[in-house]
């Protein structure tokens, strides 16, 4: 059923709807692709497949699934010192200005970060992340 978008406060009218085709398999009416929508770590993800064959998307979409949940076991045991050196080192895949806008932002996280360095990520909780987000916003 099409809704007029301006009524619903959307900026845009869609042209398709989506038709759940079987579990986790989405394919959208107007161009017949499918989507993939499955849960990672409570949050939903809507990934579009790129194909209008169902049996490549249900392979893909398998795929997909087994991809997201993934997570290197030796990345766990990393400490934020150490994941900050490898962010670091990541930063020389990019132009001058974007490594040097990073970098100061990386410099700001080592100075007023409360909490040692050396704790495990994996013990890190969004809440101090978000603290911390909200004492530098302050300054």
């Amino acid at each position: 059923m099409q809704k007029d978008a301006a009524a619903n406060g959307q900026t845009h009218a869609r042209k398709g709807e989506f038709h759940k085709v079987g579990e986790n398999l989405y394919r959208y009416s107007s161009n017949d692709r499918y989507y993939a929508v499955f849960r990672v770590n409570g949050k939903l993800i809507w990934k579009s497949l790129k194909t209008s064959d169902r049996e490549l998307a249900k392979r893909k979409l398998k795929e997909e699934q087994e991809k997201q949940g993934k997570v290197d076991p030796e990345a766990t045991k990393l400490t934020m010192s150490e994941l900050l050196d490898l962010y670091e080192k990541s930063l020389e895949q990019f132009d001058n200005k974007t490594q040097a806008t990073r970098t100061c932002i990386l410099n700001i996280f080592k100075r007023t970060w409360e909490q040692s360095l050396d704790v495990p990520v994996q013990n890190i909780t969004a809440a101090q992340l978000e603290l911390w987000l909200a004492s530098t916003r302050r300054e």
